[in-house]
């Protein structure tokens, strides 16, 4: 299995997964909520996905947001 970043290919299994991911929570989102993330997801600035693929394919995925921390101090920035 490898993971990584969702490419423009993996578009028609990302709906797949995440209509099954929504069915699951009980919930319809319209279309363009779909294209909406989508969009995020690809831009992979605010929110991020990773895929996890097997023999080729999209069989799963990870969604996420990276929020900084008070106790995180990237390499270079200092906190006065």
């Amino acid at each position: 299995m490898l993971t990584g970043r969702l490419a423009a290919a993996d578009r028609a299994h990302w709906d797949t997964l995440f209509t099954g991911y929504n069915e699951f929570y009980q919930r319809t989102l319209p279309s363009h909520r779909y294209d909406l993330a989508w969009n995020e997801f690809q831009a992979d600035t605010r929110m991020h996905a990773l895929g996890a693929r097997l023999a080729g394919k999209l069989v799963g995925m990870a969604h996420f947001l990276v929020a900084d921390s008070p106790g995180y101090q990237p390499a270079g920035l200092a906190f006065s």
